[in-house]
């Protein structure tokens, strides 16, 4: 892996809106505005989240790279 994916990685719109809602959830517990079952409640759905958006974007950028190399392999035939 090179150090260009891991920058973008954690440049992701999906990251830094995962990280700001932990970081906020985190605050609001140390305020005693929430109890520590929300919070890992929230930090589950958080992370539940943003797990299975990235592996739902893998897999379209998969399934884009295959019927892209299907169209390839029909037009040069």
């Amino acid at each position: 892996m090179t150090d260009d994916n891991e920058e973008s990685r954690y440049a992701s719109r999906k990251w830094i809106l995962a990280m700001l809602i932990v970081v906020a959830a985190i605050l609001l517990l140390l305020g005693e505005f929430i109890k520590e079952v929300a919070f890992v409640d929230l930090v589950k759905w958080v992370a539940g989240l943003y797990f299975g958006f990235n592996v739902t974007q893998k897999g379209f950028e998969w399934l884009a790279g295959v019927l892209a190399d299907m169209k390839k392999k029909g037009g040069a035939e």
